[in-house]
């Protein structure tokens, strides 16, 4: 029991003590405001807006086309009778390989072999082939009764706006095929989305898919460390500072082409798989699935990526206080004590957050004020300038400075990012998207449903930490972080389960 152990006491010494009894009556009356505020209630909560999208006309129409769309399925529905009737099922049938031939093991497999494969290897078009490929034959199984059909409504009103910003921005490009190239990838984005949150409502689908996930950050991981075991990586000054930032080793990347796309995928789906393998109840094979979690941690601190250290400690803590607020000073007391022991170079590294010695750092800070002059000149209200890199070099370098005058193809900061790139438009409803996904999970976790309430936690979690990585990072530049994060937003919306009246 917590209260025999050595936590316990720590903790009941904290809560008996005069800062926790100070701290608690200022924290209480902010708490309650803060959580009755109309505010945040409007933010969070489904609300008069989801609920008037959901019985609007356009909802309609979207389901007609989906009705449409399923009605015409039906004439091909001898395909999934045949595939269920084949040899290849009949000898599978029976054992695990069974739910590997499925529609869900297939689906899984492929973003298992998409993650692990190295980048020169892989091309982004097999994901948006692949993508449409999985939502026409989900829907191809739904019309045939094979699946329950989920209706699109369930991403809500925020992604409908989002894609209504995207579609715009494409008027407005300098760089019309770029743009359509960028524009492919969200709609496969939103794809992979639907189906996750449509198929993978139950607990054996969503922990088979959480597993291939599991697999895929555990084999990326410990490529990375390999990396460094055996001196494949060496220093780049394109990554780092080498004079501020002297006998500082090579940054890992694993199979993601850059350490901060390798940080960006462990603060997405090590979380998860914590609560993953949390969840597991053979006692051995949980712990070590636990213990195998120790290898994206290793991997995150060789990336030497330092928003996305500080972005794993916003999780951490999000983490622990959702799940047991009591052990939330102990999380920080062990983090005090952990500090001096890391190695020198990782404290070197923490050492320079924040200065503008920093080249990485004034490089930024450069860009910042560069794309602020573009988003003043050409920063359209509702529309932007477009999508793609090549859109921003069109514009950017009438407005490059200080050390961002070449190579530069974002802004470095998303939030940034989206305002330049698909307007007010985009941005406002980027963010009340987001709200609303993290209030549904909330809400989830609230309820005292035990099924799903660690994974949910888990993306609550990492929500926390991408949002402040975007702070300092374009978290969509490279493509296969813009998949895996609406990957991830399918995973919230499986696990926080449907609003009423969105399964038509």
């Amino acid at each position: 029991m917590l209260e025999h152990s050595i936590l316990g006491k720590l903790y009941h010494f904290w809560t008996c003590s005069l800062l926790f009894s100070l701290l608690q009556r200022i924290f209480r009356p902010v708490a309650a405001c803060f959580c009755r505020s109309r505010i945040l209630q409007w933010l969070f909560r489904e609300g008069t807006a989801e609920n008037a999208f959901r019985h609007s006309r356009a909802a309609g129409f979207i389901d007609s086309c989906f009705a449409l769309a399923r009605s015409f399925l039906r004439h091909f529905s001898v395909f999934p009778a045949a595939w269920e009737n084949s040899a290849i099922v009949r000898i599978a049938r029976g054992s695990i390989l069974r739910r590997i031939f499925s529609f869900e093991g297939f689906f899984s497999v492929f973003l298992f072999v998409m993650f692990v494969t190295p980048h020169k290897y892989w091309n982004n078009l097999y994901t948006v082939l692949a993508a449409f490929v999985f939502f026409v034959v989900y829907l191809l199984l739904a019309a045939a009764g094979r699946r329950r059909f989920a209706s699109p409504k369930l991403l809500g009103l925020g992604a409908l706006l989002f894609l209504i910003a995207l579609f715009l921005s494409l008027g407005f490009t300098a760089d019309f095929r770029d743009s359509l190239r960028i524009l492919l990838f969200f709609l496969a984005s939103f794809s992979l989305c639907y189906v996750i949150a449509a198929d993978f409502q139950s607990p054996e689908r969503l922990r088979m898919l959480l597993g291939f996930l599991y697999c895929a950050l555990l084999v990326i991981s410990l490529y990375a460390i390999a990396q460094r075991a055996f001196h494949l990586v060496r220093a780049n000054a394109s990554f780092t500072d080498l004079k501020l930032n002297v006998g500082m080793p090579g940054r890992v990347y694993s199979t993601l082409d850059n350490p901060i796309n390798l940080s960006e995928f462990i603060l997405l789906f090590l979380p998860l798989s914590a609560a993953f393998a949390a969840e597991i109840k053979h006692p051995l094979l949980r712990l070590l699935l636990v213990l195998g979690l120790v290898c994206p941690a290793v991997a995150l601190v060789l990336t030497y990526s330092r928003g996305g250290w500080i972005a794993i400690c916003i999780a951490a803590a999000v983490f622990l206080w959702c799940r047991n607020k009591r052990l939330f000073p102990i999380l920080i007391l062990l983090a005090v004590i952990a500090l001096p022991l890391l190695p020198s170079r990782v404290l070197a590294r923490i050492a320079t957050i924040g200065n503008t010695k920093d080249t990485s750092t004034r490089h930024r800070l450069d860009i910042w004020q560069g794309t602020l002059r573009m988003v003043r000149d050409h920063g359209r209200v509702f529309t932007g300038i477009g999508l793609g890199p090549d859109t921003f070099q069109y514009y950017y370098p009438f407005y490059s400075q200080g050390t961002a005058k070449v190579g530069a193809y974002h802004s470095q900061l998303h939030y940034l990012e989206l305002v330049l790139e698909t307007g007010l438009l985009g941005l406002l409803s980027f963010l009340y998207m987001m709200f609303k996904y993290v209030g549904r999970a909330l809400h989830s976790i609230r309820s005292g449903l035990r099924e799903n309430r660690l994974i949910l936690i888990a993306c609550v979690s990492s929500v926390a930490a991408l949002a402040f990585v975007g702070l300092v990072e374009y978290v969509w530049f490279y493509q296969r972080i813009m998949f895996a994060f609406f990957i991830f937003l399918g995973i919230l919306l499986a696990a926080a389960g449907e609003p009423a009246a969105e399964v038509a």
